[in-house]
């Protein structure tokens, strides 16, 4: 399912980037949320089949929290975010959201970084400045070979 939802985040910007620029931000996110709703939905079927419905306050309160603010807010962001930088850079500063993660786990909820942790949230800073300055590099030698 992981897999199947990274492919398609990343279809659906490159999609937005090409097709959908001129749109605006707020319609593209309830297009977006409308086909994540439905993808859910179909998910939730085949994955909870049999297992009563539990709508309570707080299972509501869950749902609205996720949905409207979490992913809808979210959403809308990201487009805008979007438009305004390149595809590759907004793509790899979504790479900080597990070093965030577990940043915030450890200083809110008291879990202990491990050392294999702290390697892992290593590589991926690492692998996110490499990135960029390959990506730099790349630029400098494109503007070079431009102007001769």
């Amino acid at each position: 399912m992981i897999i199947i939802a990274a492919i398609s985040w990343g279809a659906s910007n490159v999609y937005y980037r090409l097709k959908l620029q001129g749109i605006p931000n707020i319609q593209v996110t309830a297009y977006q949320m409308g086909f994540g709703t439905l993808g859910i939905i179909l998910a939730a079927v085949v994955m909870e089949w049999g297992e009563p419905l539990q709508l309570n306050a707080s299972s509501v309160f869950q749902i609205l929290f996720t949905g409207v603010l979490a992913s809808a807010l979210c959403f809308t962001l990201w487009f805008v975010i979007l438009s305004m930088i390149d595809l590759v850079t907004a793509t790899l500063s979504t790479l900080l959201v597990p070093v965030f993660g577990l940043l915030f786990s450890s200083l809110l909820l008291d879990e202990k970084l491990t050392t294999g942790v702290m390697i892992g949230a290593s590589f991926i800073l690492a692998g996110i400045v490499i990135a960029q300055v390959s990506k730099k590099g790349n630029s400098k030698v494109k503007s070079k070979s431009l102007s001769s």
